[in-house]
């Protein structure tokens, strides 16, 4: 997760990265290494993700 999400970032800006997680220490985790990178906590409501989703890809387009 972590580690494969950091590469994209840093090797495929273009590429929009979510991560989810069940694991509660996960969140201070990301805090401290992917700021920059979403993180949903298991379990989570499809309207959030799908909300995330879209927000990530207006985000990309207005990058363009």
């Amino acid at each position: 997760g972590f580690g494969l999400a950091r590469w994209v970032y840093n090797h495929r800006p273009d590429v929009p990265v979510l991560l989810t997680s069940g694991y509660s220490g996960a969140v201070s985790e990301a805090a401290s290494q992917l700021a920059h990178v979403p993180l949903l906590a298991k379990p989570y409501r499809y309207d959030v993700l799908l909300e995330q989703l879209e927000k990530m890809l207006r985000d990309r387009s207005n990058r363009r």
